[in-house]
């Protein structure tokens, strides 16, 4: 009976293990055992605004598969990406079906336009373009339809809100 498993990979390499390993389920021979790949990921806006995919769990990946030690040890042999099987007590650790389903339908939550960014409220931040360059402050609200930012910055004793592109601010 196939069962979910996660795989110990190199961080930032998680889409590209799982595109390879969807890849493997077309292989015939001891990759027939191999069900389904998740790899968690959400859109995240980067210092220059750009929209990017980013796992949400770094450094893992989720298998469904029949377990088996044959299988496994030809999974960690696929790519050098790929660190370890997750284990406890020296058996495979085996992720709960309710579990994996949780964590995909916090994925499909309604976000702001499906995008979220690096930064908090109450953040500190370092203002890196723009004519307030060098300044630094607090994040007070954050504008993800308009891709700003409003930081509160000391200026002359008082604290003055400013409404900044995300790009131009650095954590």
């Amino acid at each position: 009976m196939p069962r979910w498993l996660a795989l110990s990979v190199r961080a930032s390499k998680e889409i590209l293990v799982g595109h390879m390993l969807e890849k493997a389920i077309m292989e015939k021979g001891i990759f027939s055992n191999l069900k389904d790949i998740a790899v968690p990921v959400h859109n995240v806006v980067d210092a220059r605004g750009r929209v990017r995919k980013c796992a949400l769990m770094t450094g893992y990946v989720l298998i469904r598969a029949v377990p088996d030690d044959a299988l496994i040890y030809a999974i960690i042999k696929k790519s050098h990406h790929i660190l370890s099987v997750m284990r406890q007590s020296g058996h495979l650790q085996i992720i709960q079906d309710h579990e994996v389903e949780r964590l995909q339908l916090s994925l499909n939550a309604p976000t702001h336009g499906g995008i979220s960014i690096a930064f908090n409220v109450g953040d500190k931040v370092d203002i890196v373009r723009g004519p307030f360059k060098d300044l630094s402050g607090h994040i007070k609200l954050i504008h993800l339809s308009k891709k700003t930012v409003t930081v509160d910055i000391k200026m002359l004793g008082r604290l003055v809100p400013l409404e900044i592109e995300i790009s131009h601010i650095k954590p």
